[in-house]
């Protein structure tokens, strides 16, 4: 199954990995590549959204975490 998903991402990426390249490592760069590619889309359109509204999604108090850290338990 590796083989099979690295073979239908490989023909739809470009350029293709080097040779040599593990299925693993091929298929954990592509989705690092992805991910921060979705970063700086997110990026920019946070730094829209700042410019014409200035201060919007950000809470107005301080949030706390609800979960008290417990005495460690060995």
């Amino acid at each position: 199954m590796e083989r099979l998903l690295t073979a239908e991402v490989a023909a739809r990426v470009t350029p293709p990995p080097p040779p040599g390249t593990t299925p693993y490592y091929f298929l954990a760069s592509v989705l690092a590549e992805r991910r921060r590619r979705y970063a700086v889309q997110l990026a920019a359109g946070r730094a829209v959204t700042e410019r014409l509204l200035p201060g919007f999604g950000r809470s107005a108090r301080r949030l706390t975490s609800p979960v008290r850290p417990s005495a460690p338990m060995f």
